[in-house]
């Protein structure tokens, strides 16, 4: 058995939390990465967007889903949950602006000459369709590289939307300043994705029977 999770998130950096309806996973016929079916990854959308509305009394206008593992389409039958994403997002805003994104660490790296590593914030394309962005890296604030370990660079895997490969890239550089539980200059992970990981941690103790708080404070 598994469950969905999702988290909103304003520009404010305000989020809500929200547990899906838990549904089976047979990892030797589908992998070991689990997917929502098309019902699941639409219902739980609705939901996230639903508690947001009722927050910040609007629907939002654009909507950007930031995902660890690809999409899976109509080629996947019941488990299209890319199609059920777009169903969720329209059934609260039609006319919302959407971009679905894939993000994960990059097997790629650039050199720099000298003794640091990139920039923190470097951007580059690879044969025009491979994106690499460094959220931690030298920082000429600080005219140092505050990091012990070879930063890693992110990649987007897959997106959906209107939105470019830069124009995405930008939105996740700032992400990584926005996590409030620490005094750091910035973190290499968006908290799209780091946050995610925190409130999976608390779920995992929260019994199904339990009712989950959806206030961004109970998770920080």
């Amino acid at each position: 058995m598994r469950t969905g999770i999702a988290q909103a998130f304003d520009y404010l950096g305000q989020g809500v939390v929200l547990r899906g309806d838990p549904f089976e996973w047979d990892v030797e016929e589908h992998g070991k990465t689990p997917h929502l079916t098309h019902t699941g990854a639409s219902d739980l959308m609705r939901k996230v967007l639903t508690e947001y509305k009722k927050i910040s009394r609007l629907p939002p206008k654009r909507v950007v889903v930031h995902k660890s593992s690809r999409f899976w389409g109509p080629e996947h039958r019941e488990f299209n949950e890319l199609e059920g994403f777009f169903e969720g997002i329209y059934a609260v805003n039609p006319l919302a602006e959407v971009d679905l994104v894939t993000l994960d660490r990059s097997r790629v790296r650039l050199a720099r000459i000298g003794r640091y590593p990139p920039v923190r914030g470097t951007f580059a394309m690879v044969d025009d369709a491979y994106p690499i962005l460094y959220t931690h890296g030298f920082t000429p604030y600080f005219d140092t590289y505050p990091g012990v370990h070879v930063p890693e660079p992110w990649t987007i895997l897959e997106k959906y939307g209107d939105s470019g490969p830069r124009e995405l890239a930008t939105e996740i550089l700032a992400l990584t300043k926005m996590n409030v539980n620490n005094a750091a200059f910035s973190d290499g992970v968006p908290i799209t994705m780091a946050f995610s990981r925190k409130v999976s941690e608390v779920l995992k103790q929260v019994s199904p029977e339990m009712t989950v708080r959806s206030e961004y404070k109970f998770y920080m």
